[in-house]
């Protein structure tokens, strides 16, 4: 029988500049380190590396409407996720990143406006201050993706350890807000829900040893 494999999610600000390469591994082991990332509405605690629970906010989504004219829609600022593990000894590849709920994204149907959606694009490099203007990323839906959309940082279709090397991928990603969406609080803590995860396979260290995987 096989253990099932502990696992975190970190959020990164992406206005740091530092790179975390060395210690993605490691909640708080870097200057991007935000948080510890679970569902709910409690605080992350900076002050306890090891807590939990922390909301994932999107920043700067403000509307600002420049010599007289309104914008069609605002992206917010874009954060930053990645996966890890905190058992040995297992793997877990086929990571879909995917969006379970998206009731904190329909309020603009209410004033006959476009749906807000939430856009992400991956990769295994440290991208600051980066950009994600509205229609560059994969919109995410409720809809599973067919086929994995986040691997290891090197590509690797598995995270067979611990270490900064079997970090996963940085999901970069935003959302995008339509010109007249109702002003409000949304999301876990608002109105309406907004819920994100990741799902994948795990397996033994028997399979392991017998493809032949890299730790």
């Amino acid at each position: 029988m096989v253990d099932f494999p502990l696992i975190k999610i970190f959020e990164w600000n992406t206005a740091e500049l530092a790179n975390p390469s060395g210690s993605r591994h490691l909640a708080g082991g870097s200057f991007p380190f935000r948080s510890v990332v679970s569902e709910g509405c409690s605080s992350y605690d900076a002050n306890n590396s090891n807590t939990t629970s922390g909301t994932l906010i999107f920043e700067d989504t403000k509307f600002t409407i420049v010599n007289g004219a309104a914008p069609s829609h605002i992206e917010s600022k874009v954060t930053a996720v990645t996966l890890h593990m905190l058992t040995s000894g297992v793997a877990v590849g086929n990571i879909r990143f995917i969006m379970v709920d998206d009731g904190g994204l329909q309020a603009p149907l209410n004033v006959n406006q476009d749906p807000a959606f939430i856009q992400y694009t991956v990769s295994g490099i440290w991208q600051p201050n980066a950009l994600l203007p509205s229609g560059a990323g994969t919109r995410m839906t409720k809809d599973i993706p067919m086929v994995p959309n986040v691997n290891r940082q090197d590509g690797y279709g598995l995270l067979v350890g611990e270490s900064d090397r079997n970090a996963s991928q940085y999901v970069y990603f935003n959302v995008v807000l339509p010109w007249g969406h109702p002003l409000g609080s949304y999301g876990a803590c608002g109105s309406g829900t907004i819920k994100l995860a990741f799902t994948f396979d795990y397996h033994s260290p028997d399979y392991i040893l017998q493809f032949g995987e890299v730790f």
